[in-house]
């Protein structure tokens, strides 16, 4: 009896070892062949398509490499995309930037994409780690061994965070809506523009169609379900009758969107899908008329080949004259608080909507062109999408009629002077080549990146650098006031378009050996001095000069023994630059015994264009040299 005891407790002791054959698994996604790329100093190139959509095999490496450095670098612990530091979102922009030649303007897409991987990441560590094992939290005690970044505190955090009654009842709401969507594509990180690529279909909106349809195939080039089937069919129906039509929306039953294009694909909006397709579609249908007229005349026909293709620029260039609008200042809340620059397409038939949201009798459609305050809340936002100023540089918003001040209105407010009403509307009509400056500040720029910019020897007499931040040029396209920084990047500006002229007959000091901030008097005078030693006595020395907080051009003419002031607000000459500008001449005469210069220094105020606002001076002065280089003569009355 006891021996059959024993027998069995050591049988129920001993320890049976199952041999178990270990599968392998694939790992996360790590992109090692970028890395090698990156360090020996080299970069795969994205290509885009016409509608700025990132193309091609590396495109989808992009993509790739996007979901990896958001799970290495973003933690999950991060309830919403929008909770994410700035300074984390740029650390992906960059790895993605160090290992792709990018367009400038992608990084808002990127981003985007950035905020939608990062969904996904945590909906796949909810879906695979965590539901499965909500009643056996033993196997919730530690992260994924396939993500070993996820670190035990930030792991701990997700799950409580995941298995919280809030977080279930969102879920539910999110699902209700789901369930909603009852086609979906199944075409990855290929995505709609390089299924277009590979189909060899334009951006004509009578391929979405086709696009869609072909985005939810299989292998065996089948549909996956009879919803999407049923869906096909109808589409195919309506092509039969509608034939180069756009006929999506019908077949689908539903509406679009508002922030985006089905089957199109991402970064699209619809303001600029529908619009530059349109002005296209209009020009395309206006060319078969033509070939028609030229037909009459078969003799005429290719020798005005040439003329033909002119006619149909010209034709184009009619239609977007259509969509041509006017200058304007861009209000909130009050027309005494403009915040932008834009310009007004105030034609609701053309475009009845603006991302795909109706206008509405008391709102006009406006682009934004300079932003002033570009954090302000726009008065219409496109929720989740457009809310502050930052969002809309270069793209069309609706706007409140009574908050977009046209630069020819006549009537004046009574909350504003005449004179106020003049100053605004004189900066809204904004050179092209500074709004394309404003929206590359804006949407390529950090607050703490500087342009640097070497200026020669032969400008100010040695070798500089100036360093031109953000908020520099932001001020110089809204015409706020600028800097030393600034006036000195025009200077050399003009330095390099005039070379020979300036070099010829002018002189230019650099105002910041003379400065008031200058501690020592006599630095000043012996540093004006030591520059006129570089003159001869054909020459004019130009000297940008700033009294306080205003800016001066200031001219002196050494064979004359004259020096001239050139100020927008037409003050009287002021004794603290006179008197350095003063011993600085004598410093330099008594090296150079000319009977001219026994007489005192003449001084003379110029009457010149004078500001109408506080804080032009420094655009002024660089008018007033511009004029006086172009001009080329060294002659000043």
């Amino acid at each position: 009896m006891s021996d059959s005891s024993s027998s069995s407790q050591d049988e129920r002791s001993v320890v049976i070892h199952t041999e178990v054959k270990k599968v392998a698994r694939r790992g996360p996604t790590t992109m090692h062949e970028l890395t090698c790329i990156r360090n020996l100093g080299k970069r795969k190139t994205i290509e885009y398509n016409d509608q700025g959509q990132p193309i091609g095999e590396n495109a989808k490496k992009m993509q790739s490499f996007i979901g990896v450095c958001v799970r290495q670098k973003i933690p999950v612990t991060y309830n919403h995309w929008k909770e994410v530091p700035q300074e984390l979102k740029d650390k992906i922009f960059n790895c993605v930037e160090k290992s792709f030649v990018l367009d400038w303007r992608s990084k808002h897409h990127i981003l985007q994409s950035a905020s939608k991987k990062f969904r996904t990441f945590k909906s796949t560590l909810t879906r695979t780690y965590i539901l499965p094992f909500k009643d056996e939290p033993i196997c919730l005690q530690n992260p994924p061994e396939k993500y070993p970044h996820i670190d035990q505190e930030q792991w701990n955090s997700f799950v409580n965070a995941r298995l919280s009654e809030e977080w279930e009842t969102l879920s539910r709401a999110h699902k209700e809506i789901r369930a909603k969507c009852l086609y979906n594509h199944h075409i990855s990180r290929k995505g709609y523009a390089n299924l277009a690529q590979e189909l060899d279909l334009s951006s004509d909106p009578s391929n979405r169609a086709i696009l869609w349809k072909e985005a939810r195939k299989g292998k065996n080039n089948e549909y996956f379900d009879d919803a999407t089937r049923e869906c096909a069919a109808r589409i195919d129906e309506l092509a039969a009758i509608h034939k180069g039509e756009d006929i999506l929306t019908e077949a689908l039953g539903t509406s679009e969107h508002s922030g985006r294009v089905r089957g199109v694909g991402e970064f699209v909006s619809p303001s600029l899908y529908f619009n530059v397709v349109k002005g296209k579609s209009k020009t395309q249908e206006l060319q078969p008329n033509k070939s028609t007229t030229e037909g009459s005349n078969p003799s005429k026909k290719k020798s005005k080949g040439k003329e033909i293709v002119n006619v149909h620029e010209e034709i184009y260039v009619t239609d977007e004259q259509k969509m041509e609008g006017k200058p304007c200042h861009l209000a909130v809340e009050s027309v005494d608080n403009i915040v932008a620059v834009g310009t007004i397409f105030d034609n609701n038939v053309q475009c009845p909507t603006v991302h795909g949201v109706p206008l509405g009798v008391d709102n006009v459609r406006v682009m934004v062109d300079i932003v002033i305050d570009e954090y302000a809340t726009i008065p219409i936002p496109v929720r989740g999408e457009i809310e502050t100023l930052n969002q809309t540089i270069g793209g069309f918003v609706a706007w409140p009629r009574r908050l977009v001040i046209l630069s020819e209105e006549k009537n004046i407010s009574s909350s504003r002077t005449s004179q106020t009403r003049t100053q605004l509307s004189k900066h809204t009509d904004v050179h092209v080549s500074i709004k394309l400056l404003n929206r590359y500040v804006m949407l390529s720029m950090q607050h703490e990146d500087t342009v640097e910019i070497n200026l020669s020897k032969d400008i100010f007499g040695k070798e500089k650098n100036i360093y031109l931040t953000r908020n520099d040029i932001m001020q110089y396209c809204t015409m706020i006031e600028i800097g030393y920084s600034c006036i000195l990047t025009y200077i050399a500006y003009l330095w390099d378009v005039y070379e020979y002229e300036i070099t010829k007959k002018f002189l230019i000091v650099d105002p910041a050996t003379i400065s008031p901030y200058v501690k020592s008097q006599e630095y000043r005078f012996r540093n004006l001095a030591n520059r006129l030693e570089m003159v001869n006595l054909e020459q004019l020395v130009l000297i940008p000069y700033k009294s306080g907080c205003h800016w001066m051009l200031i001219i002196i003419n050494l064979r004359e023994n004259c020096v001239y002031v050139l100020d927008s607000l037409r003050r009287k000459i002021q004794e603290d630059y006179q008197r350095v500008i003063n011993t600085s001449l004598k410093i330099w005469q008594a090296k150079h015994s000319i009977q001219r210069y026994r007489t005192n220094t003449i001084w003379k105020s110029i009457k010149c264009p004078c500001q109408m606002g506080s804080v032009e001076c420094g655009y002024y002065v660089q008018k007033y040299i511009r004029e006086i280089v172009q001009n080329a003569s060294t002659h000043i009355i």
